[in-house]
């Protein structure tokens, strides 16, 4: 796992992606991405925002790994159907 604030880079996706973490009583355990994210948010707003919660049934690398099989694919569809879109997502 990569240590990081700010965009936290999946494999293969193009887009901005953002991992904030909270533990199991819903306390955020990155604070400083967080902060950095809300400060983003203040300026030019994203045109789509997805949000991805992954269960207890896998663990961060696993969940890591289908956001960025879903993103991968949800890029390719949305540059062949929409190609005229403005596409800046969070």
């Amino acid at each position: 796992m990569i240590a990081t604030t700010g965009p936290y880079p999946l494999k293969g996706v193009g887009m901005p992606t953002w991992l904030v973490r909270f533990d199991k009583h819903g306390a955020c355990t990155s604070p400083a991405t967080r902060a950095v994210l809300l400060d983003k948010l203040h300026g030019a707003p994203p045109s789509d925002v997805i949000v991805f919660s992954h269960g207890w049934n896998n663990d961060f690398d696993d969940a890591s790994n289908m956001y960025a099989e879903f993103l991968r694919n949800f890029e390719a569809l949305n540059a062949a159907h929409m190609p005229n879109r403005r596409f800046s997502p969070l």
